[in-house]
């Protein structure tokens, strides 16, 4: 019968394990040394060698032949070990045995001598399943057990693990496995076995497995028995996963606005029925290596590439490419927007979940460009944009547009116009030209007015108050204009309908019906 890799290749001595030395080397001193702990907690994610150690140690602790601290695996005790022949070495999965009986019959066991090994060494996975009760029980036994008799508790959930049992465990913390680790295991693997593996596609297995080896050994084995080995795509496709090209292409896309490519690949992965979420995560984890590529310059690219980014060098590569496209607050902007989708999305059908993506990867791309042409969203009728030119005051004027405003000859007027008016906020907008900011005819509005309107505006809407500190206020006749810093400004107060707000702000203080426009 056909045995699965990695229960084949499941290591046998301490040696054998990969990526987790700094344990290993002190079990195998421990049991050289003959001082082996009565109790002891594995904890770490899954696939990284708790089961693995567990079972090493309970053929160490018996063996009669030690090769370095390492079980020689061929004397009777290894044998009756590994055979599963022996009643003194238990394995109990206490996720489907919870309850305090099971713990009650360890201890009864626990008593009596062992048969046929000289040491009984009882393994319980995922300890933290266990009940609060079983706790309890295991508590006495855990702290003073009988003589010959060794505790492996092993869990993914150390928090879940009660303090008291914490206190009389000796503990070790298994960490992930780095992909360059997995991906020589693989390696040697596919040697083995006479698979022929392309480097890229065991790298892509190896970054699909999330630092655990057992899950890297078993998608190698599928993309083997399927032949799907001859580069990362091909892997990627056979787990139905969303890679981390398909997540290149896409923000490509995004950032040079190209939404065709956007409309083909997302309608890609629906017809590939993959789940739009693991869509999500690829973007955000690819936005991830984008933010910290351009902003970790003081780390060198190797390092940063292996150790923190952990893709190949042609993935870096086409990385720092992508990122010569769009600018660090770009990134943040689409953060925000990917985010704030993929949590409406929560719950959605795969249709309506394509849809928005869509939606969301094209408003990335530059939505805020085509914003400025619409008219405004309010329930009266969009008024003519009004001719460049007049006295205009900011909500918190500066030194230079207090000049404008104390000055009454045109000549200082328009050089003031003719200067550029600073912004103190800082965008998140995607890079784009952004023409100057806009002016309307007719008169400064009263600093003080602009104040008032501000402090009652964000006592009702705070979120968007920011935009509003900078604009630029002046009256012509019944009109309210408001010039903006941005495009992206007046997408986000028309989304939150600020002008309804304004005018009915502006009518409270000045007692007449006013009409508001948003200028970017």
């Amino acid at each position: 019968m056909h045995q699965a890799l990695y229960r084949k290749y499941r290591p046998r001595k301490f040696s054998d394990v990969v990526g987790q030395e700094h344990i290993t080397h002190v079990l195998a001193h421990q049991v050289e040394s003959g001082k082996i702990n009565h109790a002891y907690l594995f904890a770490g994610s899954r696939g990284t060698g708790k089961t693995s150690c567990a079972k090493i140690l309970a053929r160490a602790a018996n063996c009669t032949d030690l090769q370095n601290g390492d079980p020689c695996g061929v004397c009777p005790s290894c044998v009756l070990i590994l055979e599963n022949r022996t009643p003194d070495v238990l394995e109990m999965d206490a996720a489907s045995n919870t309850g305090v009986d099971y713990i009650r019959d360890i201890k009864t066991e626990s008593a009596f001598a062992p048969v046929s090994v000289s040491t009984k060494v009882y393994i319980i996975d995922e300890a933290h399943m266990l009940t609060d009760s079983a706790f309890n029980a295991l508590l006495k036994t855990l702290e003073e057990p009988p003589t010959g008799v060794i505790f492996i508790l092993a869990t993914t959930e150390i928090h879940k693990v009660p303090a008291t049992i914490l206190s009389r465990c000796q503990r070790f913390s298994f960490r992930r496995l780095h992909s360059s680790v997995i991906a020589s295991r693989l390696a040697h693997i596919c040697e083995q076995e006479n698979i022929s593996a392309h480097p890229e596609a065991l790298d892509e297995v190896a970054r699909l497995a999330a630092g655990g080896m057992r899950d890297a050994e078993s998608l190698l084995e599928l993309c083997a028995s399927g032949g799907n080995l001859d580069s990362a795509d091909s892997v990627t496709a056979a787990a139905g996963a969303i890679g981390i090209s398909i997540a290149a292409k896409i923000i490509r896309a995004v950032c040079t606005s190209d939404c065709a490519t956007i409309f083909t690949e997302i309608a890609a992965v629906h017809d590939e029925s993959k789940d739009i979420s693991s869509l999500w995560a690829s973007l955000l984890a690819y936005y991830r290596n984008l933010l910290a590529a351009k902003t970790l310059t003081n780390i060198d690219s190797d390092k940063l590439r292996r150790d923190l980014l952990d893709i190949s060098d042609a993935a870096y590569a086409e990385l720092r490419e992508i990122g010569e496209l769009v600018t660090a607050e770009s990134i943040m902007s689409h953060l925000l927007i990917l985010e704030d989708t993929a949590a409406k999305s929560v719950g959605k059908s795969a249709v309506e979940k394509r849809h928005m993506a869509e939606l969301a990867l094209v408003k990335m791309s530059g939505v805020g460009q085509i914003i400025e042409n619409l008219p405004s969203i309010t329930n009266k009728t969009a008024p003519t944009a009004a001719p460049v030119g007049a006295d205009l005051v900011s909500a918190r004027p500066t030194a230079e547009n207090q000049k404008i405003i104390n000055s009454a000859s045109p000549e200082p007027l328009a050089q003031a116009e003719a200067q550029e008016i600073p912004s103190t906020r800082t965008s998140f907008a995607p890079k784009v030209e952004v023409a100057p900011l806009p002016k309307a005819d007719g008169t400064a509005l009263d600093t003080a007015l602009v104040a008032k309107i501000l402090d009652d505006y964000k006592k009702h809407e705070v979120s968007t108050h920011c935009f509003l500190e900078t604009a630029i206020w002046s009256r012509n006749g019944s009109k309210i204009c408001v010039a903006l810093a941005d495009p992206f400004a007046k997408m986000m107060l028309i989304s939150k309908d600020a002008t309804m707000l304004l005018e009915k702000i502006i009518e409270t203080h000045t007692g007449e019906v006013l009409q508001v426009e948003l200028m970017a």
